[in-house]
């Protein structure tokens, strides 16, 4: 889901797309072009802690217009744990939903709740029917009480593109907790988790022609601190399946678990 593009004309992400485009200083940070153009910059020259807190700022000031202006709590689906949905359309070809898919059943057959998918941060947030399709690819249970939200890619976008998608579910998940007595999620436990790691997930080939290694870089900083101001931890990283898997493909339960749980970072 384009979070950013989709939902720019609502509100919520108003200025978003123009601040980053004009911090990075490239014309559409959605386009190939731009994660291109960014790679180029050797070295890169980007304060990644003004640069989170800025997105950070804009969000949380759009955030507060339109959720307090809420008639009602937001949807108690928001940060769900733990609820997977296995199925999927017959006409719905997208690799990405069929390799997730086919991971959450391997989990279901495997005993494994340590991982679910399709998780709505939004929904209801500004009204009844405002942001319903928004939702997290992959969320996975570090130990007992620590998340980790991954945005799973393969052919589709750039590793810019979907660095940017994770951060801002990362910056809605940061505002959620802040208002939590409010929103009504007290007893949510992705909510009140200590820590949150934003991770990419994709092969590596899908960060070949981009290397945006020092941009991963100034953003986990960025992060990291934008956490300790809020009191939490926060990190963000890049991470790739071995170079044996590719989807799609015929793989066991036990293959698909590790292909998950076997990433390498970046």
């Amino acid at each position: 889901m384009d979070i950013a593009g989709v939902a720019a004309a609502d509100g919520l992400f108003a200025g978003i797309n123009e601040t980053i485009n004009e911090r990075l200083s490239v014309a559409d940070y959605r386009t190939l072009t731009a994660a291109r153009q960014l790679a180029a910059k050797r070295p890169l020259v980007l304060d990644g802690k003004e640069f989170i807190q800025v997105l950070f700022e804009i969000v949380s000031k759009n955030w507060d217009a339109i959720s307090h202006g809420a008639s009602k709590r937001p949807s108690t689906e928001n940060f769900r744990w733990h609820k997977p949905k296995l199925s999927i359309a017959k006409h719905n070809k997208s690799l990405e939903v069929t390799l997730e898919r086919a991971f959450m059943r391997a989990c279901s057959n495997a005993g494994n709740r340590n991982w679910s998918n399709q998780v709505p941060v939004i929904s209801g947030i500004a009204g009844s029917r405002a942001f319903k399709r928004f939702a997290i690819d992959l969320v996975c249970r570090r130990g007992s009480v620590d998340f980790e939200f991954v945005e799973l890619k393969l052919k589709s976008d750039t590793p810019l593109f979907a660095a940017i998608e994770i951060l801002l579910y990362g910056i809605l998940w940061l505002l959620s907790r802040r208002d939590r007595e409010r929103l009504g999620y007290s007893t949510n436990p992705i909510i009140a988790a200590p820590s949150l790691q934003l991770s990419i997930l994709a092969p590596l080939e899908f960060y070949a022609d981009t290397d945006l290694r020092e941009f991963f870089t100034a953003l986990d900083i960025g992060v990291r601190t934008l956490g300790a101001r809020h009191n939490v931890w926060m990190g963000f990283r890049a991470t790739a399946f071995l170079s044996n898997f590719s989807w799609p493909g015929t793989y066991s339960d036990d293959e698909l678990l590790s292909a998950f749980n076997d990433r390498v970072v970046l």
